[in-house]
């Protein structure tokens, strides 16, 4: 969001130059600005609009270059929004499945502490769903099934 805010002082500063006919420093600010927001094509809009005015001031027009801001500082923030919706989904998605492995991981040290080896790997294989690499359930796996093999190898 900070970078946002800074898109918006910095288009505002644009507006200034430019009424100033200081197109060369609103050109840079511009510059600048773009590296805050690269995905931002309004941000391009305005570099064009502002670098013809250096050459052919009778093209300034404020109203078109207040839209051009305008539709710049929404885009910003509009993505910005989304992208933060798609973090905070992610991040809650990411913190469910985890407690949703560990309750399986509690689920198979129950079982193993019961000698009932067969549903702790059950419950592994679950874990497998959620996460299909899980280092630590192949290794729990492999202690298990060592066991396993060493019950049926003893007499």
């Amino acid at each position: 969001m900070l970078a946002v805010a800074q898109l918006a002082v910095n288009l505002s500063e644009v507006t200034k130059k430019v009424e100033e006919k200081r197109f060369l420093e609103a050109l840079r600010i511009i510059r600048e600005s773009k590296v805050l927001d690269i995905a931002n094509i309004f941000l391009s809009s305005i570099e064009q609009f502002v670098s013809r005015l250096q050459t052919d001031h009778s093209e300034f027009t404020p109203r078109i270059l207040h839209r051009l801001i305008q539709h710049a500082t929404d885009d910003s923030q509009q993505r910005s929004a989304n992208q933060s919706e798609e973090d905070t989904f992610l991040y809650n998605y990411s913190t469910a499945l985890e407690k949703i492995k560990n309750r399986l991981f509690e689920y198979t040290d129950e079982f193993f502490e019961r000698k009932e080896y067969e549903r702790s790997l059950e419950e592994l294989h679950r874990v497998y769903l959620l996460d299909a690499d899980n280092a630590i359930a192949r290794h729990y796996e492999q202690k298990i099934r060592q066991l396993i093999a060493l019950e049926h190898s003893e007499p």
